[in-house]
């Protein structure tokens, strides 16, 4: 199986699409309130503050993506886990 197939084959499930919108949701905000603080010429600390809060809410959408990669991937083997497909896994995505 080539890795496009891989792409069509995975979907979120219904909790995975609503706790990756509600994380999506928070990091929009956190870069609106970043383009207004710059707008107005704010602190440079507090824009970092909110750069690392996007950084760690992007973290959490990575996070839920994963795990439900991976429970997909378990589902698809009879609940059996390749820890070298693991591996590949979060090699590839955990950068």
């Amino acid at each position: 199986m080539n890795d496009q197939n891989k792409f069509q084959e995975t979907k979120l499930s219904i909790e995975g699409q609503k706790s990756v919108l509600v994380r999506l949701a928070r990091v929009i905000g956190h870069l609106q309130s970043i383009k207004r603080m710059t707008e107005e010429e704010r602190d440079i600390e507090a824009l970092l503050i909110q750069v690392s809060a996007v950084k760690s809410a992007m973290n959490g959408v990575r996070r839920v993506l994963m795990e439900e990669l991976l429970k997909r991937r378990q589902e698809r083997v009879d609940g059996e886990i390749d820890f070298d497909e693991v591996l590949t896994l979060v090699e590839r995505y955990m950068k």
